[in-house]
């Protein structure tokens, strides 16, 4: 059964930025494929100033199930919602423009939705494929790795008690899923993060009656290993440590109104250490605007954060938090070349540091008087070590 109700089923989103080389396979990925599957693609023109428009527009002279939008640069998740609202389709699916999905997935998706009724969401796997800019594949690797069937989640209380699924699976880090259209223009993707994806499933997870995973490979995402041809990866944007806080605030809301959410919480709050890990390890990417001077300061002013530490201590991880902020001040130390530029209360809190940050702090050498300062100085708004170096944890 190639086509229900006589209505386009799947709207393909190709937003697209000045990607004339690789667009026309993008696309050719959704459409290779049986003309009588009842899908269309959107393809978002956000303002090009090389050939992509001249292309997007012969490719929908040559195929009418293409609609081309142009506009003025909007960013990406604005042209998502554009191109969403624009579709037809009781589905949609978006697929970078320098991405491709793997051959068959177009009839994966028709038969799951036949088979499960028309679930809200399908969660599909995405392979992370290294490639040249021919797009040979080099190497890969499964980031969907846990989901090894295809399993059926049919009412909301369901899909919340196997939300914890969602987030370990990590199907939802992401906006590479079969969403109803719905579900997408009630939550129209936020565009001011980066991490638009991830609030936009965060915001429908309330909504969700029914849902899918489908264990065969749908999205091939490509990481080009040249130089400079993935624009986004390595980039300082200066506002992560906002964005990943009020992610954590979003999840923390919204698990409150559910049941039994214990080990979701647990999930939040550990997946926000690991990014505190990110935040400082940015600071040494070459486009971070921060002084060599200033970069400590910003450190134990900005990153290391009281409500951070109070989720952490909810789930036993107090001293983790603490961990996270001191080795990174030693790395960043150590990488950015910052002697000089040492705040005197920094330099005693890593000085006494173990070598390996699991390990106990060696109290035989510990100047208790030095720590006690460093931990209140006024510049060490969140007193990090106060739980590291205490004599109880």
């Amino acid at each position: 059964m190639l086509s229900f109700r006589g209505v386009t089923l799947i709207s393909f989103i190709i937003a697209v930025y000045n990607n004339q080389r690789y667009l026309r396979c993008a696309v050719q990925s959704v459409l290779d494929v049986d003309k009588e599957y009842d899908v269309e693609v959107v393809i978002i023109d956000d303002g090009s100033t090389d050939n992509t428009p001249q292309i997007a527009d012969e490719l929908a002279r040559q195929d009418d199930r293409i609609k081309v939008i142009h506009q003025e640069n909007q960013w990406i998740y604005a042209s998502f919602n554009n191109g969403i609202k624009a579709a037809k389709g009781e589905y949609i699916y978006i697929l970078n423009s320098d991405d491709m999905l793997f051959d068959g997935a177009v009839g994966v998706f028709f038969d799951a939705i036949e088979k499960y009724n028309h679930p809200d969401v399908i969660w599909t796997k995405v392979i992370w494929q290294d490639v040249d800019e021919n797009q040979n594949v080099l190497s890969e690797h499964d980031m969907n790795e846990s989901v090894t069937e295809d399993t059926y989640y049919d009412s909301k209380e369901s899909v919340r008690s196997n939300w914890l699924y969602v987030l370990e699976s990590e199907v939802a880090v992401n906006q590479a899923n079969l969403y109803k259209r719905e579900l997408a223009l009630t939550h129209p993707f936020r565009n001011d993060y980066y991490a638009g994806d991830s609030f936009f499933n965060m915001g429908i997870a309330d909504d969700i009656d029914s849902m899918v995973f489908l264990s065969a490979p749908i999205y091939r995402y490509m990481s080009y290993q040249d130089s400079g041809m993935n624009a986004s990866v390595g980039k300082y944007y200066g506002y992560e440590h906002r964005m990943f806080n009020e992610l954590m605030d979003c999840e923390d809301e919204l698990y409150s109104k559910w049941d039994n959410t214990d080990k979701l919480i647990e999930n939040v709050v550990i997946r926000r250490l690991k990014e505190l890990t990110y935040e400082i390890e940015i600071l040494e990417y070459r486009n971070c605007d921060i002084e060599k001077a200033g970069i400590l300061e910003h450190l134990f002013c900005v990153v290391a954060d009281s409500k951070i530490r109070q989720m952490a201590k909810r789930i036993g991880r107090e001293r983790e938090y603490e961990s996270r902020i001191l080795t990174g001040a030693r790395n960043l130390i150590n990488h950015l070349d910052l002697q000089g530029n040492i705040p005197e209360y920094v330099d005693r809190l890593v000085r006494y540091l173990p070598e390996n940050y699991l390990d106990n702090v060696d109290r035989t050498i510990i100047d208790k008087r030095e720590i006690d300062t460093a931990i209140n100085d006024a510049k060490n708004k969140d007193r990090i070590g106060k739980i590291y170096y205490s004599e109880d944890w």
